[in-house]
C-alpha cells in the first residue's frame, strides 16, 4: 500500500433510527462516546426539519454557515469517526433536496434537526487514526 493509507477490518455494525427533533450531530457525538467507538464509517438517510451545514472557504480557510428552516430530504449523507484531540470525532458530509429538487451540501454542523433519519455505523478494527492540524489547508486531516 502506498503512503497515506492503511488497512481496515469491519469490528462491529449498528443499525439504528435518530429520534424525532434530536440533534444529528449531537445524537451521534453521544452514541460513539456511550459505545466507546473511536474508528468508524458512517452512513445515513432521511430528513431533516432543520439543516445547518457548513461551506469551507479555501482562501479564509473559514467556515461559512448554510441553514435552511424549511424540510429537506437527505440525498446522500457519509462520514467517519476517527480522534481529535484524543476524543471520538464525527466528520459527515451531507446533501439535501428541497421541496422544488434543488440540492444544498456540505459539512454537517449542529443545528440539524431530525424529522426522521435512519442511520448504520460500521465500526472498524486497527490503528486508530488521529486529527491533527494542517498548516496548508487550515483543516484538521487525518494523520495517516
Amino acid at each position: 500500500m502506498g503512503d497515506g493509507m492503511k488497512e481496515y477490518e469491519i469490528k462491529r455494525v449498528y443499525m439504528g433510527k435518530i429520534p424525532y427533533g434530536e440533534d444529528l450531530l449531537g445524537f451521534l457525538n453521544a452514541l460513539v462516546l456511550e459505545k466507546g467507538i473511536e474508528l468508524a464509517i458512517i452512513k445515513i438517510l432521511g430528513g431533516l426539519k432543520k439543516i445547518t451545514l457548513g461551506y469551507y472557504n479555501q482562501e479564509k480557510k473559514e467556515f461559512v454557515k448554510i441553514e435552511d428552516n424549511a424540510g429537506v430530504e437527505i440525498v446522500s449523507c457519509y462520514g467517519n469517526v476517527t480522534r481529535k484531540d484524543g476524543k471520538p470525532h464525527v466528520h459527515l458530509h451531507l446533501i439535501a433536496s428541497k421541496s422544488d429538487g434543488t440540492c444544498i451540501g456540505g459539512h454537517v454542523l449542529e443545528g440539524c434537526e431530525v424529522f426522521a433519519v435512519e442511520f448504520f455505523l460500521f465500526e472498524l478494527f486497527g490503528d486508530l487514526v488521529e486529527r491533527k492540524y494542517d498548516e496548508l489547508t487550515g483543516l484538521y486531516l487525518w494523520d495517516v
